[in-house]
């Protein structure tokens, strides 16, 4: 939410509002639909080692009030992030399922990646979202509302959310609601003369109070879920009134809301999905923020708020001071605890709401304790390896015809070529063209091999990260059409952090300390290092990979020290050219 403006001209700007679209005299512009914001991407620097930080406004809001929380978290966290913010204030009180949020966020994150991996980096973005932001951000990752490119897979290293209704508003699809985006839209026309936009604007409609019970109301999408692998924080605020009278307190009055978005709604994301939907994978966590702050501290900002003697002014005042009534508090208490609100609690929400308490709607933003837990939840996420599907390569070293393909070299013939025993047919367990071979021993590293039909000398790939095959003779009968595996392993693993595995071909191999029942799956090296790693993982594992979620996973360490999960970044298998 925006911050309040001057009270006299914002009642009379809503009050001329009303009076205007009830005339129908509220232009409406062209039905072409505009083009996104300017993005500030090229002035923008990105280093090979810093994350880009993205910030992405709410409702009715603007861009620059995301640049106190970037600012404050980059200082947070030096040399970790370069913060750029997402404007959509053409369209920021359209759902965020339209195009003109969806997918010019998605076209804004994408670009930003790009721009950083050419600058030498992974690509991975990190977002800071308000309020609807962080359900722009879920439509920006699905290709039925960012049509021509969501969010690639495995760019979006983390979300962390303020205030985010999740679970939607009670100022959602409410009078109250639709006079403030009536306000803010008049706000912006008069100070950037724009043109009033279409009065079919649905985002307050779309924000109404939802969950397994109570439905989006028709035509409002559902925010998908994230991305498998996508961790997300999610920090709201919790405000406490403390009931006072003559400045000696009474009793307190828990909201459980940030005056706009309950606690529930802003901390809600598992349970937020559409209809019939399973919770992705990942990392989820949350944080309340809690405030508290007085009813005569509330009454104070009221009195501030209405203290103008227009008409419209003086029928807010009557209703908000109502507030100082104890003997509301009781049917105030019973709507929080009913998840029902009615008139005295909205009343009171709308009062916290405008109060100077840190756990606002708006205040959030920059309270103290809710940037040092975006900090903690983005700590924790940039540690967490990009989610992505591996990209997947097929090598082929192998002519049909024999010898090597082009591109590929055979390695000089050294005295005793290596003697391989084929007798029994194997088919290569990475191999994705007929006729490659598992032969025997494994210290000769021949379970990538291929003899030409009706010869006995064949060759091998025994490195899958260089361009050299070398020269074997089989033994005995070698069989020549033997079919690839149903489900082919990988004959090398490249991971996020540029660590090269190869796969285990027999051999006797240590346990491992801290899970003697693993075991391992293959052999890696990280460039420019000398130390050995494993993949280890369950005996009934599926080759040592996870592939459940949206990026494959390994488990990674050496015999005695903890295991480190990292994404698989890509496969590599075997054929013939």
């Amino acid at each position: 939410m925006t911050a309040h403006r001057n009270r006299t001209v914002s009642c009379l700007g809503a009050a001329l509002v009303v009076v205007l679209a009830a005339m129908g005299l509220v232009p409406a512009p062209a039905h072409a639909r505009p083009a996104c914001m300017p993005t500030g991407i090229a002035a923008t620097s990105f280093g090979a080692h810093r994350h880009p930080l993205v910030g992405v406004h709410g409702w009715t809001g603007k861009p620059g009030q995301m640049t106190a929380t970037l600012d404050a978290i980059t200082r947070a966290m030096p040399n970790t992030f370069d913060p750029i913010a997402f404007d959509y204030s053409n369209a920021n009180t359209d759902w965020a399922a339209d195009p003109r949020v969806a997918q010019c966020l998605a076209t804004f994150v994408n670009a930003v990646s790009d721009k950083q991996r050419a600058a030498g980096g992974d690509g991975r973005v990190f977002v800071v979202a308000h309020s609807m932001g962080g359900l722009a951000t879920r439509f920006a990752t699905d290709v039925r509302y960012a049509v021509d490119q969501p969010v690639k897979p495995g760019v979006l290293g983390g979300v962390v959310s303020f205030d985010t209704p999740y679970l939607g508003s009670p100022f959602g699809n409410t009078a109250a609601g639709s006079a403030k985006q009536a306000l803010d839209e008049f706000w912006d026309a008069l100070t950037a003369k724009r043109l009033m936009p279409d009065r079919s604007s649905d985002a307050v409609r779309c924000l109404a109070v939802h969950d397994q019970t109570r439905p989006l109301p028709s035509g409002c999408a559902y925010p998908p879920f994230l991305p498998s692998g996508v961790p997300v924080g999610q920090i709201g605020g919790d405000i406490t009134l403390s009931r006072t009278l003559f400045g000696q307190k009474l009793y307190d009055v828990p909201l459980r809301s940030d005056g706009v978005v309950s606690t529930d709604s802003s901390t809600g994301y598992l349970s937020s999905g559409p209809p019939g939907s399973t919770p992705p994978r990942g990392s989820f966590g949350f944080q309340d923020i809690a405030c508290t702050t007085t009813t005569d501290r509330t009454l104070d900002a009221v009195r501030t708020l209405v203290g103008s003697p227009n008409i419209v002014a003086g029928i807010i005042k009557t209703q908000l001071l109502a507030i100082g009534q104890l003997g509301l508090d009781s049917r105030i208490l019973d709507q929080v605890l009913a998840d029902d609100p009615r008139a005295e609690l909205m009343v009171t929400l709308l009062a916290a709401a405008i109060s100077d308490s840190g756990c606002t709607h708006t205040n959030i933003l920059t309270e103290p304790r809710a940037i040092a837990a975006a900090v903690t939840f983005l700590k924790k996420q940039i540690q967490t390896p990009a989610a992505a599907p591996p990209e997947e390569e097929i090598l082929r070293p192998f002519a049909t015809a024999g010898g090597a393909a082009a591109g590929w070299h055979v390695a000089p013939t050294a005295a005793g070529t290596n003697v391989v025993d084929c007798r029994y047919p194997s088919a290569s367990p990475a191999s994705k063209s007929p006729g490659i071979q598992f032969c025997a021993p494994s210290a000769a590293d021949a379970d990538a091999c291929y003899f030409p039909r009706g010869s006995a000398d064949g060759l091998c790939l025994q490195d899958p990260f260089t361009t050299t095959i070398f020269p074997v003779r089989a033994s005995g009968p070698v069989t020549y059409d033997l079919p690839p595996p149903a489900t082919p392993r990988p004959l090398g693993l490249l991971l996020d952090d540029g660590t090269r595995c190869r796969l285990r071909n027999g051999g006797s191999w240590s346990a491992q300390a801290q899970h003697p029942d693993y075991v391992g799956y293959y052999g890696c090296r990280k460039e420019g290092s000398d130390a050995t790693l494993i993949v280890w993982a369950d005996r009934d594992s599926d080759g040592g990979i996870d592939r459940s979620g949206t990026g494959w996973t390994v488990q990674v360490g050496d015999e005695s020290g903890p295991l480190t999960t990292r994404y698989v970044r890509k496969v590599f298998y075997v054929g013939t050219a």
